[in-house]
């Protein structure tokens, strides 16, 4: 798995917010459009450093490309390229889990 840190472009904020919560409330197509991808999962987190706001960004699983004829993949591509800008990677240090995937 690959993390990645982007750092939120200046006056984006809000908009990655509000993408963040339409995302969290089409959980059903979101979840079927991640199968189609085979992905077992996909996050991001928020964190805030020396007055800039950065994501931590990942997932899991075999990641196909995405469907560029569904509405939700071509709308989260062109906010995810007008919001962030890719600094790097974090390293893991460890990871575990209580459950199969």
């Amino acid at each position: 798995m690959k993390l990645h840190i982007y750092k939120v472009k200046e006056g984006k904020l809000q908009k990655l917010k509000e993408w963040s919560t339409y995302l969290k409330s089409q959980e059903k197509e979101v979840v079927e459009t991640l199968k189609e991808e085979v992905v077992d999962f996909e996050f991001l987190y928020y964190f805030t450093d020396n007055g800039s706001t950065y994501v931590l960004g990942g997932m899991s699983g075999i990641s196909k490309p995405s469907n560029q004829e569904k509405e939700i993949n071509v709308k989260h591509r062109a906010t995810l390229k007008e919001c962030l800008e890719h600094v790097g990677f974090a390293e893991e240090g460890y990871f575990f889990k209580t459950f199969e995937s």
